[in-house]
């Protein structure tokens, strides 16, 4: 497992990698955000805030999409330059915790790479408006920089569920990419399931139906 770092330690990343100064077709992160993007579709009218907006490569894909109401920041000094020096959107240095970074007008938020560096990865999620939904990514590995990973579904419905109702969880290489709506409402009764049972099986909902019918029958 790795640490907390330093917005340093990301300036030194964004400075000497390459990888963060090619075009997003090149990147190795270009297949899960076309997943990503199928999410925002679903999205009426998004005004898009992007936490961890890095290089801007994801925010040039969505403008080469048409999208134009966005807004984004990152902890890094160092990515956010790179990021205004590539694309005319409002982009600015912040920290996912500070509820201050949320002063925008915004109906979906997109955290790609983000709530496996953070700390409190839950304050994060409070720090957004409730009804909002939100795009996610996730890692299935380990990192010097990672503070948590996951290897199951199940496991990242037990951290959020509380938070998020999760509508789609899907595997994309090494990352799995989410989509939900923040709060307001009571966690699914699929949810529920997940974190108490793992993973679900048609037998096991046919068998709960079949339970809930003799119960029904039986007054």
């Amino acid at each position: 497992m790795g640490e907390l770092r330093t917005s340093d330690y990301y300036d030194n990343i964004y400075s000497t990698s390459g990888e963060y100064r090619l075009h997003y077709r090149d990147s190795c992160y270009y297949v899960l955000w076309t997943q990503i993007l199928q999410f925002i579709k679903r999205i009426e009218n998004p005004k898009i805030l992007e936490i961890g907006c890095g290089a801007g490569q994801f925010a040039n894909y969505l403008y080469d999409e048409g999208y134009r109401d966005y807004h984004g920041f990152d902890f890094s000094p160092r990515a956010v330059r790179m990021a205004k020096d590539a694309l005319n959107f409002p982009f600015k240095v912040g920290d996912a915790t500070n509820p201050n970074c949320y002063d925008c007008d915004y109906n979906a938020v997109v955290a790609l790479e983000v709530m496996e560096h953070v700390a409190d990865d839950l304050a994060v999620i409070r720090n957004i408006r409730e009804g909002t939904s939100i795009v996610f990514s996730l890692p299935t590995f380990d990192d010097p920089a990672h503070i948590r990973w996951f290897t199951t579904r199940r496991r990242i419905i037990r951290r959020y569920y509380k938070l998020v109702d999760i509508r789609e969880i899907v595997r994309i290489g090494q990352w799995f990419a989410c989509f939900g709506v923040v709060g307001g409402l009571e966690p699914k009764l699929m949810n529920r399931i997940f974190k108490k049972r793992g993973d679900i099986t048609l037998s096991y909902i046919a068998k709960g139906t079949c339970r809930r019918i003799k119960r029904l029958f039986a007054k």
